[in-house]
This record gives C-alpha cells, sequence and structure tokens, in this order.
C-alpha cells in the first residue's frame, strides 16, 4: 500500500514562499538601498517558482 505524503512535504514550500514574500514586504516597507534588493528579490520567489512548475522544470 501506498503511504501518503506528510504535512511537511504538502506544506514546506508553501509555508517558506509565504514567509519570504511576507520579509520580502517588510523589506520594502522599511528599508532603501540594499534592503530593495532584497525585497524584490524575496518577492520575486513565488513568481520564480510557479514560472518553473509552469515550464515543467520540476521533473
Amino acid at each position: 500500500m501506498k503511504r501518503g505524503r506528510t504535512r511537511l512535504q504538502i506544506w514546506g514550500m508553501p509555508l517558506v514562499l509565504g514567509v519570504a514574500s511576507m520579509n520580502g514586504l517588510l523589506w520594502a516597507l522599511l528599508s532603501d538601498g540594499i534592503g530593495d534588493v532584497l525585497s524584490w528579490s524575496m518577492l520575486a520567489m513565488p513568481i520564480a517558482v510557479a514560472y518553473c512548475f509552469g515550464l515543467g522544470l520540476n521533473k
């Protein structure tokens, strides 16, 4: 019998992307200069992951 996935396997990446997005928003509000670069990179992370899955690069 095939066993199901664990909670970490199911919710691990969504949690990482959510925390990165939240940190990106906070960096955008609270900093200038290098903080802007960090915030844009954190906010672009979910877009990059969705793009990779859309192209089928997850295999």
